[in-house]
């Protein structure tokens, strides 16, 4: 059941990703994260698997490979998002 509710999850991401072109007042960009985000959700299932229930947050901190595919996706996402008017902001 958690293998159904992981794939769907990540699949409706992709399509949620698709959608959002420049027409649709996006940039286009989303699709790029769509790989980091397969990737952290495959992960913290391997952990679910192995070690059953625990806290997510303990989860992060203990597993580095997470942790940085976190950070890789938040800046990603500030870079794909905001990249214009960070070098605006930067100047």
């Amino acid at each position: 059941m958690m293998a159904i509710a992981l794939v769907s999850g990540i699949v409706s991401y992709f399509l949620w990703a698709l959608s959002q072109r420049p027409a649709s007042g996006g940039r286009g960009h989303l699709i790029w994260t769509t790989l980091l985000v397969g990737l952290i959700a495959l992960r913290y299932s391997r952990h679910l698997s192995r070690e059953g229930d625990g806290d997510p947050a303990e989860i992060l901190l203990r597993d580095r490979v997470l942790a940085i595919l976190f950070m890789l996706l938040g800046s990603l996402l500030i870079g794909l998002v905001y990249g214009r008017d960070l070098s605006v902001w930067l100047g």
